[in-house]
């Protein structure tokens, strides 16, 4: 007797095919319990195909172990194309756009060469100062005094052939003096003045050497826009055709094509 997909896989809407496939590619993108609700609702009523019909159980339903196996051959035998398809879906590009390339250019530049230069000194540097120190001073003094003393004597003489001496007369007198008062002055002037000095460089300095230098220049280019072949209309429009294609209904369809028979 023929069974409907939803009668042998009583949870295909919220725990069915996409929730038993492991770590499928999309797995960032989309939610597996969403997956089974919509795949549900396009194929539940659909007869099972042979495949799925060799998997149901005594109770007429497909465990969860037998769901799970029947889910991942199916991923594993059309991974490689939903994987291609997958790219396509998250591709990012500019519509209006029909050429996109990446170029790189590597250059290397190498040389060698003698280096030399002369240097010639002409600096004059001249140093002035001046300056002047004056000194000066003076000194004086005075001095006096006065002087006085008094003096007496006799005079005495002796006879003829006599030993003895006999008075002959007598002085006496008084003196007084006073000394001049003297002055002294002096005065000096110092002046002293600063020479300059003037110091010329002259003369030549030279050096030479050689060198040599390796460079290598890489550079990217990205060449990108329309060539022309097509308006930006046309390549509009085909961009619009493009995405009138489900990457979710085509994979829908392929699983469906595993498990299903296309009558109702």
């Amino acid at each position: 007797m023929m069974k409907r997909l939803i009668d042998v896989i009583p949870t295909l809407i919220t725990n069915g095919i996409f929730s038993h496939i492991e770590n499928p590619i999309w797995s960032e993108q989309f939610t597996d319990s969403f997956l089974d609700l919509h795949f549900g609702s396009l194929y539940s009523q659909k007869w099972v195909s042979p495949l799925v019909s060799i998997m149901v159980g005594d109770d007429d339903v497909i465990s969860d172990e037998n769901l799970s196996r029947l889910a991942n051959s199916i991923y594993e035998i059309r991974k490689n194309e939903w994987g291609k398809l997958f790219n396509d879906l998250m591709a990012e590009y500019n519509p209006i756009e029909n050429t996109d390339a990446m170029e790189t250019t590597t250059e290397t530049k190498t040389g060698s060469g003698t280096d030399g230069n002369t240097r010639t000194l002409n600096t004059t540097n001249t140093n002035t100062g001046s300056g002047s120190a004056n000194t000066s001073g003076s000194s004086s003094g005075s001095s006096s005094g006065t002087s006085s003393g008094t003096s007496s004597g006799a005079d005495n003489v002796y006879g003829f052939d006599s030993a003895l001496a006999v008075g002959d007369r007598t002085n006496s007198g008084t003196n007084s003096g006073n000394s001049s008062d003297e002055t002294e002055s002096s005065s000096n002037t110092q002046t002293q003045t600063e020479s300059s000095n003037t110091e010329k460089n002259t003369g030549t300095i030279g050096d030479s050497g050689n060198h040599s230098y390796s460079e290598t220049f890489t550079r990217n280019y990205r060449k990108h826009g329309n060539i022309g072949v097509m308006t930006n209309v046309q390549l509009l429009r085909d961009d619009t055709d493009f995405w009138g294609w489900s990457f979710v209904k085509q994979i829908f369809d392929e699983v469906a094509d595993f498990i299903t028979l296309d009558v109702y």
